[in-house]
C-alpha cells in the first residue's frame, strides 16, 4: 500500500484497523505451534538469528520516517506529555496522562531519585527526563539536563 494513502489520513479508521487485524493474523499463524517442543525450537531458531544480526538496521531510513511524522499524528496518538516510551496502567482505568505520569513515578522510585540531586539528563525530544520529571504531581528540586546543548 502506497504510504501517502496511510499517512494522509485518505484512509478509515475501520479500514485502516482491518489492515492490522489481518496482519495480525498472519503473524499468529505464522508463530503458531501444535506442541511446547516446536514452539521453543522455534524461538530458539530466532533467538540464534537475532544474535547474527546488528544490533539496528535501516538507521537511516528509520530516523527519516520518524521526522516524517507531523506534530499533528503525535498529539492525536500521545498523551499531554509526548510521551512516546511507555506507560502504565496499574488499575487498568487511567487515562492515557495518569498513565504517563504513572510511570513517569515509577522512573522516580525505582532510580531512588530525592530533591538535591543532580542528574545529567542525555534526553532527546519532549521526551526528555529531565523536562518531564520537573512537571510531575510532585516534582523534585535541583535538576540538570542536557537536551541539544540546552540545559533546563
Amino acid at each position: 500500500m502506497k504510504e501517502w494513502l496511510l499517512d494522509g489520513g485518505y484512509l478509515p479508521h475501520a479500514v485502516i484497523r482491518y489492515g492490522i487485524r489481518r496482519q495480525l493474523q498472519d503473524r499468529i499463524r505464522i508463530i503458531q505451534s501444535t506442541s511446547l517442543e516446536e514452539a521453543y525450537s522455534t524461538k530458539m531458531k530466532y533467538v540464534k538469528a537475532l544474535r547474527t544480526r546488528p544490533m539496528a538496521i535501516e538507521t537511516v531510513a528509520a530516523n527519516a520516517q520518524h521526522y516524517e511524522v507531523g506534530t499533528g499524528v503525535l498529539k492525536a496518538c500521545l498523551g499531554p506529555r509526548m510521551k512516546y516510551s511507555c506507560c502504565l496502567y496499574p488499575t487498568g482505568k487511567e487515562t492515557l496522562g495518569q498513565a504517563e505520569i504513572e510511570m513517569l513515578e515509577t522512573y522516580v522510585e525505582k532510580a531512588q531519585l530525592t530533591d538535591g540531586m543532580k542528574i545529567l539528563d542525555l534526553g532527546y525530544e519532549t521526551d526528555y527526563l529531565c523536562f518531564i520529571l520537573s512537571r510531575l504531581t510532585r516534582p523534585l528540586k535541583l535538576w540538570m539536563g542536557f537536551w541539544r546543548s540546552v540545559f533546563c
